[in-house]
């Protein structure tokens, strides 16, 4: 009895280890079979800020108060004087793909010992901009520029459309551009006063350069224009030249200094003659501003 219960203990297990491979085969699926994890989707790059594959700007904007100090030479005499103003400064240069702009919007007024005082300039240009990197590349613009300075010694305006070209670095920390600028003064809307003498500076060809860069707490402008009146223009011509350097404390008030100069000849009366004319218009401010670059490249 007990011999035929250990046989039939053994068949039983005998049984069970030569069903327990396939069994398990059929629960479990082959290695082959299983599906491989899922990836997650790749993510779709983001649609640059401003709707286009590539834009950059070079943006300034200050409102500050102004102390100022000009120096006249004339043949009349000499004469020097200071004041105090409050003034506005907004430019900005950039591109959009390849649209290209700049423009700039100044003004400052006050008073001294030269009597009201005031200063402005407007540009407002437009063109193309190419591409030597997503970065860099040369620009051509074309518009109007103008400038209008007056005390009672000292007065320079001019209206004039231009063209102007160059070539521009801009990314996220830097901004620089460079280039030459051409046009022509109409006669009859501009001034150039010394002590009391004057010349109308139209009817000129204007020739000059021009720089910026910014680079926090940095920003610093410069530009020399030429103007070629008609009235013996060549033998004595305008030029003015013009150079700010800011410097932004605390992120947000900057410190700046400005200087321009004039040179060209008036008429001297009452012979009418031509005669030399200096100028020096310097001043300091300090305001709150807000500045600097903006970079977009889809591809980046």
């Amino acid at each position: 009895m007990a011999l035929r219960h250990r046989c039939a203990c053994l068949w039983v297990a005998s049984w069970v280890a030569a069903i327990a491979p396939s069994a398990a085969g059929q629960l479990l699926p082959p290695l082959d079979a299983q599906e491989p994890p899922k990836l997650a989707p790749a993510p779709v790059p983001a649609r640059p800020a401003w709707r286009v594959k590539r834009a950059s700007t070079i943006g300034w904007l200050d409102f500050a108060v102004r102390s100022s100090f000009s120096y006249v030479a004339g043949p009349a005499g000499a004469s020097a004087t200071g004041g105090a103003l409050v003034g506005l400064d907004e430019a900005n240069s950039g591109s959009f793909g390849v649209f290209a702009y700049r423009y700039r919007f100044y003004g400052t007024v006050g008073g001294g010992g030269g009597g009201l005082e005031a200063e402005g300039a407007a540009d407002l240009l437009i063109g193309v901009r190419g591409y030597v990197t997503s970065k860099q590349g040369p620009f051509a613009r074309g518009g109007v520029v103008s400038y209008a300075l007056g005390n009672e010694r000292i007065a320079f305006s001019f209206v004039a459309p231009a063209v102007e070209a160059g070539y521009e670095y801009v990314d996220r920390t830097v901004g620089f551009e460079a280039g030459a600028i051409g046009g022509y003064v109409p006669g009859g809307i501009g001034r150039w006063d010394a002590e009391g003498e004057s010349r109308d500076p139209g009817q000129a060809p204007l020739f000059g350069v021009f720089g910026t860069l910014i680079l926090q707490p940095a920003f610093l402008r410069f530009e020399w224009r030429r103007l070629w009146p008609s009235d013996a223009g060549a033998a004595m011509p305008l030029d003015t030249a013009s150079t700010s350097a800011c410097v932004v404390l605390a992120q947000a008030f900057p410190l700046c200094l400005d200087v321009r100069s004039f040179a060209g000849g008036v008429h001297v009366a009452p012979s009418n003659a031509l005669g030399m004319a200096t100028a020096l218009y310097a001043g300091v401010s300090l305001g709150v501003a807000s500045g600097g670059t903006r970079y977009v490249d889809a591809d980046r």
